[in-house]
Parts: C-alpha cells; sequence; structure tokens
C-alpha cells in the first residue's frame, strides 16, 4: 500500500473507473466541500491488471469524490493497493474486494453483486438477473429458487456473493413464476408464498388445477395468516 497525489490531467489520465461498479457523478455537496476544504479522504485505487490484461489503476472507492475533484481540477488524494499484496488472483477477488470498501457508507445489495458478474459476462446471473427482471420478486426470492433454497436469507446469498451461483431449477423456476402469475388474478402471492410454491410444485401429488381451485378459493383468508411458512398449508390442499 501506498500514498500517491494526483496532481494534473496527466496524472487524472491514469485513473480508470471500474465498468461494473455503482454509476457516479461530479456531485454539489462534495464541490461545495472540497471548495472549502480541499481533498481530505483519499479515494482507493487498485492496481492490477486482471480486468483486462493491462496494468492499470482502477477506482474501487470514492468515485463520487475523484468524478467532483476532477471537475474542480484540484489534486487527488489517493491510497493505491496491487493485486499482489491484497492476494487478488481472479475477477471474484476484485467484486468482493470493491464491495467491501463500499461497505462502510452504502453496503452492496444482492442485486449489485448480481448486476457486477453479469456484466463481466457470467452466463448463469445473466439468466438470473433476466428472470429477476421478468417478475415482481426480488433477485433474493429468484435466487433461492433458482438454487432450490427454501428462505430469501438462505445460502443462496452467499453463493451469489461469491460468484458461485448456479440455476439448478431453471425450468422449475419458471414454471414456478408462470403459475405465481395465473394466481395473481385472485390474491398476488408474497415471496414467502411463491418459495413454498415452489417447493410444493415439485411433488409429484401436486396437481395444478386443484391447486388453482383451492387458491382461489383460500386467496383471502391467506392473505391474513402472514406466516413465515406457507408450505404446511400448500401441502394441505393436495
Amino acid at each position: 500500500m501506498k500514498h500517491i497525489t494526483l496532481l494534473s490531467e496527466k496524472d487524472f489520465g491514469k485513473l480508470n473507473f471500474l465498468p461494473f461498479n455503482r454509476s457516479y457523478h461530479v456531485r454539489n455537496d462534495l464541490i461545495n466541500n472540497m471548495n472549502i476544504f480541499g481533498f481530505t479522504v483519499p479515494i482507493i485505487l487498485l492496481n492490477t491488471d486482471i480486468i483486462d490484461g493491462k496494468r492499470r489503476y482502477f477506482v474501487i472507492d470514492g468515485q463520487h469524490r475523484c468524478a467532483s475533484a476532477q471537475y474542480l481540477k484540484i489534486p487527488i488524494e489517493a491510497i493505491v493497493f496491487t493485486q499482489e499484496e491484497t492476494n487478488i488472483e481472479t475477477l471474484e477477488d476484485i467484486v468482493n474486494f470493491v464491495s467491501s470498501m463500499n461497505s462502510a457508507s452504502k453496503p452492496w445489495s444482492l442485486l449489485n453483486y448480481v448486476e457486477a458478474y453479469n456484466f463481466l459476462n457470467y452466463p448463469e446471473y445473466h439468466k438470473l438477473i433476466t428472470i429477476t427482471n421478468s417478475c415482481p420478486y426480488t433477485v433474493n426470492t429468484v435466487a433461492a429458487m433458482l438454487m432450490g433454497f427454501r428462505s430469501r436469507t438462505s445460502g443462496a446469498n452467499a453463493k451469489v456473493k461469491e460468484g458461485k451461483f448456479v440455476s439448478y431449477l431453471y425450468n422449475e423456476t419458471l414454471y414456478t413464476l408462470e403459475l405465481a402469475s395465473k394466481l395473481s388474478k385472485y390474491e398476488r402471492l408474497t415471496s414467502r408464498m411463491v418459495l413454498a410454491l415452489h417447493y410444493v410444485a415439485s411433488l409429484k401429488s401436486f396437481d395444478e388445477g386443484k391447486f388453482i381451485a383451492m387458491y382461489k378459493d383460500k386467496s383471502k383468508q391467506l392473505k391474513e395468516l402472514k406466516l413465515d411458512d406457507y408450505t404446511d398449508v400448500f401441502s394441505s390442499w393436495l
């Protein structure tokens, strides 16, 4: 780790923004603060060739400060880490390094991880984000369904963050979401309901027509139960 000061437009040109990090822009509040106090908090840079094969400086934390300082043309203070001293060897390592640096002010959501790996062309993450964008459920819920977990706060989240997400139940998830869409004309299913439906629909005794009829009859009562797990209720309808 070393401290550097970027003094000129030529120095600023050495900086690169990660293509998958959060969007950034020049902020008026930062301009006002920098005009009074200068550049007080160093940005974090990673010196690496893992992104595109070229050894360069990438902004890991402080994108807004960096953009605002460049706008004002004032010196930028930076702390530089190398990929060797941080034991970074893969793109997954970089994603986790970026998320850890951003966690102090605003932690990365699960969707931030999915968007990052999707940008890096991980095909399983493309499936995940495509399905999520086509249904009313969160990426947490869809990831749990695709991996076969029964809870949104399950091991699926950890796999997603580690870059190890795999959609084991792709066709089954599409079927469950299609069925949930049919049922929603009576009453929209909550995330807990759709996870329970996903499990129950996999049982040999599941009968779609019978289930739809039961849901139509019981949906108003079901909404008032507010259960953590609807599996037992749905299973009793089979």
